[in-house]
Parts: structure tokens; sequence; C-alpha cells
């Protein structure tokens, strides 16, 4: 994923015995990535225009989430200076 020249690398591994299990974000084991960027509104476009990306609304405090292609949830967060 790239946004403002910026870069991070998410990835996604399988095995033949793995379980396919969704997983809801309250539950157990679940993992909790957040991002901060300094234009909330740049980046929920940018965002909404990956076909593969799934975008939640922006919340009136200064962040939205996203849903990638595999289930993962990623916070997008205004940067506080």
């Amino acid at each position: 994923m790239q946004y403002g020249g910026r870069k991070i690398e998410l990835v996604q591994w399988s095995t033949p015995d793995q379980q396919n299990v969704h997983l809801k974000p309250s539950d157990i084991g679940v993992a909790h990535l957040a991002i901060t960027v300094t234009n909330l509104e740049e980046a929920l476009k940018y965002f909404a225009e990956q076909s593969d990306v799934k975008v939640r609304e922006l919340s009136p405090l200064g962040f939205f989430y996203i849903t990638t292609s595999w289930g993962m949830e990623i916070q997008i967060m205004k940067q506080k200076f």
C-alpha cells in the first residue's frame, strides 16, 4: 500500500491446514493497525477509489476504517500536532 510517498507492506500467507475463520474486530487475537495522515479527507478519497478496499464512513472524531481484500481492518487517523 502506498500513500503520500510512504509505503507499507501488508503480507498475508497461507498453509494447507489454515483455518478460514473471519474474526470480528472485538475477538481475541485480532490485530489493530492505525496509520496517521496529515490530510484525512484526501486519504478518504484515495482509499475510496481503490477497488479492493472497503471504506467505512468518516467519524466526527477524526478517523475512518478501511477493510482490506483479506478482511484486515486498518484505522486511518488524522495526525495530531
